[in-house]
């Protein structure tokens, strides 16, 4: 069942990357305010895998905030969630539409991750900026951490690609990420 945001957020993508001029990131923000005085705001950041979207999270993130509820150490805490889409997955492929760019790196969506925080503002606003991630999500977070240390106070990374070398272009452009490219998206109805 999707989870209706308290707000939906529409920005640019990180000016250090291709496509900044043009293409624009799908921002949710999911708010779950203490029922009595709160004391301090936690923040977690979900970042989705390759070839899904934010609403895949959606389970989780109502179960997740179940259980933070249920614990006592959280009764005086705000608790924000927020999901978003990668430039070329879910809302945020649907307003890029027309504009998809031939090249895309996982570096790209990394500095897009920064400007997600940036623009909401989300290490500067909360006393705990917690960053959740899976594969290419995660792996987008690790290389943020890395760049920019000290950007999450936590990361919970699932399954991130790391390796300790780089592949050449070519290797790359042959692989099955190019192939998912041309994958279908749409069905038709039986």
């Amino acid at each position: 069942m999707r989870l209706i945001p308290t707000s939906t957020h529409i920005i640019p993508v990180h000016p250090a990357t291709d496509g900044w001029d043009v293409q624009k990131l799908v921002v949710e923000k999911h708010e779950f305010p203490s029922t009595v005085t709160s004391h301090q705001k936690i923040a977690f950041l979900f970042s989705h895998a390759n070839g899904f979207h934010k609403e895949v999270y959606h389970p989780l993130i109502r179960r997740f905030k179940d259980q933070l509820r249920s614990l006592k150490e959280y009764d005086h805490t705000d608790i924000h969630i927020i999901a978003w889409d990668s430039r070329f997955h879910g809302d945020s492929a649907r307003l890029n539409q027309g504009e998809f760019l031939p090249t895309y790196r996982w570096l790209d969506n990394a500095l897009d991750t920064k400007q997600v925080i940036d623009e909401l503002e989300l290490k500067q606003n909360y006393d705990q900026f917690i960053g959740v991630g899976h594969s290419f999500g995660a792996t987008s977070m690790a290389l943020l951490e890395s760049f920019y240390p000290h950007t999450f106070d936590a990361l919970c990374l699932l399954e991130p690609v790391l390796s300790n070398e780089f592949i050449p272009t070519k290797t790359r452009e042959t692989s099955g990420v190019y192939a998912s490219r041309t994958r279908r998206d749409e069905w038709p109805n039986r």
